[in-house]
């Protein structure tokens, strides 16, 4: 696989999770599913995760921000499931 074809798929992962985010958020938000928020939050993370993958040679500082950033995330959502659902 050649690197503009990863990227391109990298892309598009990129877009296709954001725009999941956004629609979760939105049913979030509009009350219509009170749980979205449990999709949503991971799904930022993936995008996160996703974003420094794309910056890992421009910018190496960025990109270990935001893994960190999602590691954070991720630890934030399980404890907010957890505590829900206990």
């Amino acid at each position: 696989m050649t690197t503009s074809k990863k990227k391109k798929i990298i892309s598009l992962s990129t877009v296709f999770c954001s725009a999941i985010v956004v629609i979760f958020g939105a049913l979030q938000l509009s009350g219509i599913w009170d749980k979205a928020l449990f999709v949503a939050e991971p799904m930022m993370g993936v995008v996160l995760i996703l974003h420094a993958v794309q910056n890992r040679y421009k910018n190496k500082t960025l990109s270990i921000l935001l893994l960190c950033t999602a590691v954070v995330l991720f630890i934030i959502t399980g404890f907010l499931i957890f505590f829900q659902f206990k």
